[in-house]
């Protein structure tokens, strides 16, 4: 709830909330000042989505290097599990990133 309060403060000051009677709402309005939008989309979107593909790709590169220990290989390779688990993790991600998008961009 504070990030949320945090994260709404500077609209006020920029004039980027206004009413839009088409959905009974106020609405952020991208056209209130370009590097307030862009700053918008670097800090809600951009940084959100690098943290979450470095996330994602460090769980599983310690997830390969942890089963590596464990079966201790002589020849390490992608087994078809492996892949289904980086599948599973990229299809999260891609959801997320496709859920997250439209606030971001849209027109």
């Amino acid at each position: 709830w504070i990030l949320t309060v945090i994260a709404t403060v500077p609209n006020f000051f920029v004039g980027s909330l206004k009413y839009d009677p088409r959905i009974y709402s106020c609405t952020f309005v991208q056209t209130a000042s370009s590097y307030y939008t862009i700053a918008v989309v670097v800090i809600h979107f951009i940084v959100p989505i690098t943290i979450v593909s470095f996330c994602y790709l460090r769980i599983w590169v310690l997830v390969l290097q942890v089963r590596r220990r464990v079966k201790s290989e002589t020849k390490p390779r992608l087994k078809p599990s492996d892949f289904r688990n980086l599948l599973t993790m990229f299809v999260v991600f891609v959801i997320f990133a496709s859920c997250w998008a439209p606030l971001n961009f849209k027109g």
